[in-house]
Order: C-alpha cells, then sequence, then structure tokens
C-alpha cells in the first residue's frame, strides 16, 4: 500500500487493519482543505489548523462512542467482534467488555448506568453492576413492540428526565430489511418512559439510525440511512414527547468526483448549539436552526460521534479506527 502524504494517517491506519491488530498509531494532521465553511459560529470551535487524528485502527467496525466521566474516557463498541473498547489520553485503548452481545450504541443512563442497543440480539440493555466495574453480563430492558421483537436496537438518547429515545432499523439482521426473521413490519422510532412504557413514535423513515435530542429537548434529529434517502430529519416533540411534526432537514445528494463514501448516521450536538452528523465523505455541521453551514472531508467512512465533557475533543468512528478532532 502506497501512502500518498495528502492521506498519509489513514494509510496508516490502513496497514495496520491489513494486520489484523490493534495498533496504536496516533498520526496527527490539520484539517486544511478538508474543512469547507465560511460559517463564523462554526469557524469559532473548528478551524483549517484543528488536528484530526488517528488514535487507533485494526477495528473491524466501530460504533457507538460516549464519553463516561467516571472513566475519564470514551467508550466505543466494535460491532463484529462483539467487544466494547476504552479509550483515554493515558491508557490508549484497552478491552472494556469482552462479549457486548454485538452492541452498537452506548449511552449513560441518568443514574450512570450503561445502556447497551445489541443489534444482534435485538434488545436494549443495562449492564449489571457500576460503569467503573465491566462485565459481560446484562439485564435486558426492551426486547419487543406489541409482542414482535425489536429489529435491530441502533442508537439512542436520553432527555433529562430520564425517557430514551432509539432507533430500530434493521441492520443487525443477517438479511437485513428482507431478513425472513424480521417480526416488526416497520423501523421504527420509539420512546421508552421512565415508567417503563414503550411508545412508537415514528414508522415512516426507511431506514432511521443516528439520533440526537436538542438542547432544549423540543426536537429529535434523526439520521436516514437510506441509499435511495440519505436525509436528516427534524421530529418536533408534544409536552408528552409524542412526534407532533415531521421536518426533513436536509437530503444529500452524491456529487460526480465528491468523496460520497458512507450514509447519514450518528450525531452530536456542540453545546453552542452547532450540529455534528456523520454522512456521505465524512462529517455535516448544521447549525442551531438545522441549516447546513458546513462540511468536513475525512476519507474514511464514519459511522458515529461523541463529544468529551469539555467539548474541546469530537471523537469519530470511522470504520476500523478511532478518530479525534480537536475543537477550540
Amino acid at each position: 500500500m502506497e501512502c500518498k502524504d495528502k492521506w498519509r494517517i489513514f494509510c496508516i491506519a490502513g496497514i495496520f487493519a491489513l494486520s489484523g491488530k490493534l495498533a496504536l498509531a496516533k498520526e496527527c494532521e490539520s484539517l486544511g482543505e478538508r474543512l469547507s465553511s465560511t460559517n463564523l459560529e462554526l469557524l469559532s470551535v473548528v478551524t483549517k489548523d484543528s488536528k484530526l487524528c488517528v488514535l487507533q485502527s485494526g477495528f473491524q467496525w466501530t460504533e457507538g462512542p460516549v464519553w463516561v466521566n467516571e472513566l475519564n474516557g470514551l467508550l466505543f463498541s466494535d460491532i463484529p467482534a462483539s467487544k466494547v473498547y476504552h479509550y483515554s489520553e493515558k491508557s490508549g485503548v484497552t478491552e472494556f467488555l469482552s462479549d457486548s452481545r454485538f452492541s452498537n450504541g452506548l449511552i449513560m443512563s441518568p443514574d450512570r448506568k450503561l445502556l447497551l442497543l445489541q443489534s444482534r440480539n435485538r434488545t436494549v440493555s443495562l449492564m449489571k453492576g457500576d460503569v467503573d466495574k465491566p462485565n459481560s453480563t446484562y439485564e435486558n430492558i426492551i426486547t419487543s413492540y406489541d409482542s414482535k421483537r425489536l429489529n435491530s436496537p441502533n442508537d439512542g438518547v436520553f432527555n433529562t428526565t430520564g425517557d430514551l429515545f432509539f432507533t430500530d432499523p434493521p441492520y443487525g439482521l443477517p438479511k437485513g430489511i428482507d431478513d425472513p426473521d424480521k417480526e416488526l413490519p416497520f423501523q421504527g422510532v420509539f420512546l421508552f418512559t421512565k415508567a417503563d412504557q414503550l411508545y412508537l413514535l415514528e414508522s415512516e423513515l426507511s431506514f432511521p439510525n443516528g439520533i440526537a435530542l436538542a438542547l432544549d429537548e423540543s426536537y429529535l434529529v434523526v439520521a436516514v440511512s437510506d441509499e435511495k434517502h440519505k436525509a436528516w430529519y427534524r421530529l418536533e416533540l408534544g409536552d408528552d414527547n409524542s412526534v407532533t411534526k415531521k421536518t426533513l432537514i436536509h437530503e444529500h445528494k452524491d456529487i460526480e468526483g465528491e468523496n460520497s463514501s458512507g450514509l447519514p448516521d450518528g450525531l452530536a450536538f456542540h453545546n453552542n448549539g452547532l450540529l455534528f452528523a456523520t454522512g456521505p465523505g465524512g462529517l455535516f455541521v448544521f447549525d442551531s436552526n438545522l441549516v447546513l453551514v458546513g462540511r468536513i472531508s475525512i476519507p474514511n467512512v464514519t459511522s458515529n460521534v461523541a463529544f468529551d465533557s469539555t467539548y474541546k475533543t469530537l471523537y469519530i468512528t470511522a470504520n476500523n479506527t478511532l478518530m479525534s478532532l480537536s475543537m477550540m
């Protein structure tokens, strides 16, 4: 494999991936022309001098990053390996859970328990015990809706009162949407209340994937990872958290010659209201009115993003790597 200087950090990551081993290969480069924006709000937190780093490579498919204050680090899934890893600046990457039951999204609950959306297991589960005492034993929290098994729980977010919103596409099923074991006739966005009640909020999106809750908790943003309709939607929430209105935010159309690898996927709000979204070619950034104000090109398929507690680092799961982007 020949490494061109322009993409050196990604080529190095690819070499480690081909070796079949995890290897700490922290290589950083300035964003430079990979950042495309003239928006002052975005440029106040990300500039062409911001550092994009490959922290480690050699995974199979990384997903579900979540910052955990108790660990002073990041947890993330390697779905095909059925493992969860921990990353910290001090220790690098270490194995956290040896059997995650094919977790995708990872979320910290309001009472500081680790919630796992276990895609191929078709469950939403809690890891038993405290998050600083990792163990691969789980309590199933959600397994079905209307007496039918969930498809493949993917991504989720809690509100401040302890209600959980999550998406349920078919990606963990061996044959996807056409799998004979698929029981639900739709791919849903759900609400699971702190009173243990499960409600279907939305059933018409083709492939609901990443999900984020607005800072004021008035709406959800849901990424639709449909090859024929690469899009993001806004779901307005009523006082009872039902969806009162669905609005298309942005639909991506591929441009010939442009890096368009990947689909709309994971999302994260910055504390200033900007929304960072993984999608074709890298990251899309929307302002607080959900207007697209910038893009960051990454020549690796991005799956999800998460901020640290200070919002000074954006962690990016991308194909077989864990990456980071420094923020102002």
